[in-house]
């Protein structure tokens, strides 16, 4: 399918945007005056300085009355006369092209992309869409994001799909947003994975049960700012490590993918040869991120996939290896809920877990007295309060009485400790 509209819409956006300019700089130089009009060659309007008063002032001539002009009312008296009119109306005007155009494009793209995939989505999952019947239809949530989701699969809870696009709608993102930090268009797949007997429980609890994975392939150029600089995935470093996976052959270029898991084993299980040759071929083109993990880190599931793929509708070919590389993100899944690591490699993931999980209730602890000591100074500061609108003997009398029951409490404490 021949589609060229990222270039239409970038050639749209810079004349648009330097004939802003222009506008920016005309009204910027023009004179301001109460009214102005077309004068005849005999009326030139001349500014005359007044250096008595002050050599830098200057004084507008009296401007004729609209009746009192003699000259013919064409197109440049109204322009003359109207001119930031002109120009605001013109702005408006481009405003709502743009947001025309850009929000077609948008749609465009997303259906262009829903169509082009949906022939593996409906060949891995039972049902399509969110209506009763399957429905090859986007949810539309804003003017530059859409859902797509489908359920119905064995290893998968559900999935949704997230359509991420530029904001072509919006002027001002499209001609400074994206200079600054241009952005691609985003498709991001999130899969709950079904493990055994440790699935989600209608009330939002999660059974026990789960399986010992992190495990991520990412762009080489990005790999530290994920390891580092991303708040939300700052804990991988605890975990995972750049592995040479067997399956996967060229990570070497800048652009090219990293495997980033706990140990070889695991890498090797996730990426068998035909994963390994579809990643070395289309990894560079479509790929941004896959993830696996079991930590949590996006919600309360034992084990989900976020998939991140850059959409690019320009053709039919480029369409059918996203649907490609769709069903390879799938038998993945397959593959983790199947893995069951053995010696040092088990060894390793069972040790990091339980050191993590200490980290955690140690992390809670303080936070629980943190709370309690916030608790407390609140208490006595209401206390003190209280104290100041009573008269002497009684703020004795309670100050005795809190004193008391301080000497209760840690009374029953210190029994608690010498039973123990």
């Amino acid at each position: 399918m021949e589609y060229i509209i990222y270039q239409k819409m970038k050639r749209f956006l810079i004349s648009t945007a330097v004939l802003a300019l222009l506008l920016g700089a005309s009204i910027a130089h023009k004179e301001v005056a109460d009214e102005s009009v077309i004068a005849t060659p005999a009326d030139e309007v001349v500014a005359t300085l007044t250096p008595e008063s002050n050599p830098d002032y200057i004084t507008f001539p009296t401007i004729p009355k609209e009746e009192e002009y003699q000259g013919e009312k064409d197109f440049a008296y109204y322009y003359a006369k109207y001119t930031y009119e002109f120009y605001w109306c013109l702005v408006f005007t481009v405003l709502i092209l743009v947001f025309i155009k850009g929000r077609s494009a948008n749609d465009t793209i997303a259906n262009a992309w829903s169509k082009g995939v949906a022939e593996s989505i409906s060949a891995n999952f039972a049902h399509i869409g969110t209506l009763k019947d399957p429905s090859l239809a986007l949810d539309k949530v804003t003017l530059n994001d859409y859902n797509y989701y489908a359920s119905g699969r064995i290893n998968c809870m559900y999935a949704l799909f997230k359509v991420e696009l530029k904001r072509r709608q919006c002027l001002f993102s499209m001609c400074t947003l994206e200079l600054i930090w241009p952005r691609k268009d985003m498709v991001t797949i999130e899969i709950p994975i079904r493990v055994p007997d440790g699935n989600a429980n209608p009330d939002g609890t999660v059974s026990k049960g789960s399986i010992p994975l992190e495990f991520m392939i990412v762009r080489k150029r990005n790999m530290k700012a994920t390891l580092q600089q991303n708040e939300q995935l700052a804990y991988l470093k605890n975990f995972v490590g750049p592995v040479q996976a067997e399956g996967l052959k060229n990570a070497g270029s800048d652009g090219g993918l990293v495997v980033l898991a706990e140990s070889e084993e695991a890498a090797n299980h996730m990426i068998d040869n035909s994963i390994g040759e579809l990643l070395s071929k289309l990894g560079e083109q479509h790929i941004h991120e896959i993830h696996f993990t079991d930590q949590k880190a996006y919600n309360n599931y034992p084990m989900w996939l976020k998939a991140t793929f850059y959409v690019d509708t320009s053709s039919d070919e480029r369409l059918k290896e996203a649907g490609k590389l769709i069903t390879m993100v799938l038998k993945m899944v397959d593959k983790s809920v199947s893995l069951k690591l053995t010696g040092k490699a088990k060894e390793k993931a069972e040790r990091v877990r339980k050191a993590i999980e200490k980290q955690k209730a140690k992390a809670k602890e303080e936070e629980n007295e943190e709370a309690i000591l916030a608790k407390k100074k609140e208490k006595d500061l209401q206390f003190k309060e209280k104290l100041k609108k009573l008269p002497a003997d009684q703020q004795r009398k309670m100050e005795e009485k809190k004193k008391e029951k301080e000497r209760e409490k840690m009374k029953k404490k210190l029994s608690k400790m010498v039973k123990f």
